[in-house]
Parts: C-alpha cells; sequence; structure tokens
C-alpha cells in the first residue's frame, strides 16, 4: 500500500466528529 492512502487514512481518522460530519453532509450534496 502506497504511504499516501495509509497517511489520508490516518488524517480522515483523526478529524473531529463534527467536521467529518459536515464534510459527509457537503460531499451528499453533490
Amino acid at each position: 500500500m502506497t504511504p499516501l492512502i495509509e497517511t489520508l487514512q490516518i488524517l480522515w481518522l483523526a478529524l473531529p466528529r463534527g467536521l467529518r460530519t459536515a464534510m459527509e453532509a457537503h460531499c451528499n450534496e453533490h
């Protein structure tokens, strides 16, 4: 696996729950 994907996964898991919810809501709009 590429380190980039692992880094993105770590960053995603490290995001605050509120920010993740906002990101998901934004993606669902499109």
